[in-house]
């Protein structure tokens, strides 16, 4: 048999932990990722810096590059349009399950 071992109040202040042993509310010593937040900040900063026509702009001139046959414009462009490429090997295994898939309630229509 496991004994459980409640902590008391100043333990769980103490550890930022709940008597289950999970983070409690309020801890202040986990306070996760940083750098998420900091991004997010950062990107918000650019998306209320940058105008509709400073956008504009660039997109024209990554457009250019690309046409004018940059391997980096060419692909950051197709990046964005398209995503990225999907594996072939995936497609395959796609159809595969597609087609267990289908025999599957087939079988179950009989």
């Amino acid at each position: 048999m496991v004994k459980r071992v409640q902590l008391q109040r100043s333990e769980t202040a103490k550890n930022g932990r709940g008597a289950n042993g999970k983070f409690a509310p309020g801890n202040r010593i986990a306070l996760g990722n940083s750098a998420p937040r900091k991004a997010a900040r950062f990107r918000e900063l650019l998306f209320r810096t940058v105008g509709t026509d400073a956008f504009v702009r660039i997109v024209q001139r990554l457009i250019k590059e690309a046409i004018r046959g940059q391997p980096w414009a060419v692909k950051l462009f197709l990046n964005y349009l398209l995503g990225d490429p999907v594996p072939i090997d995936i497609m395959s295994d796609l159809e595969e399950m597609k087609q267990r898939i289908d025999a599957f309630q087939k079988s179950r229509q009989l």
